[in-house]
């Protein structure tokens, strides 16, 4: 039996854009149970779906985004900028986002759309920024939980 485990890859990709729905159901019963009529979702956390903002940064087929006419930031497409520099980019745009309650440019969806890591889409997750900081390890156990599960896979390569 041949053990080599180069051979061996697993590649998983996160698709966390139907967490929404579930994360909205959840609070709202959650909110019910203990008999608090008087909030919503959005009194306690901003919140959306996003890659990874290294993704975002790490896109290097902007050529094509531009060609299709989508409107590129030049802090990312520009050659002048550290890696660094675009995910802090990038990072602070998804703040805004979230707590302004803006739409998600066209070139984030883009990235979102046709990133390919070993043929797969791009993971995405679900982002809570809280309200107030009451709410912050609510939100930590709530992404802690919906992200714990592990895979357990023994002897691929037999």
């Amino acid at each position: 039996m041949d053990n080599n485990t180069d051979n061996c890859k697993i590649n998983i990709a996160v698709d966390s854009y139907r967490s929404v729905e579930a994360l909205i159901d959840m609070i709202n019963e959650m909110l019910s149970v203990f008999g608090i009529t008087n909030m919503v979702i959005e009194d306690m956390f901003h919140y959306g779906v996003f890659c990874k903002a290294e993704t975002y940064a790490g896109f290097q087929d902007w050529e094509s985004a531009i060609n299709s006419g989508i409107e590129v930031p030049t802090e990312l497409y520009g050659g002048c900028n550290s890696f660094d520099s675009k995910v802090s980019y990038v990072n602070q745009l998804i703040s805004d986002i979230l707590e302004n309650g803006k739409d998600k440019p066209d070139w984030m969806i883009y990235v979102e759309e046709n990133e390919k890591c070993n043929g797969l889409m791009p993971s995405t997750f679900l982002v809570l920024q809280p309200v107030e900081e009451y709410f912050s390890e609510l939100g930590e156990k709530i992404i802690f939980f919906l992200y714990s599960g592990k895979l357990h896979i023994s002897d691929c390569c037999q």
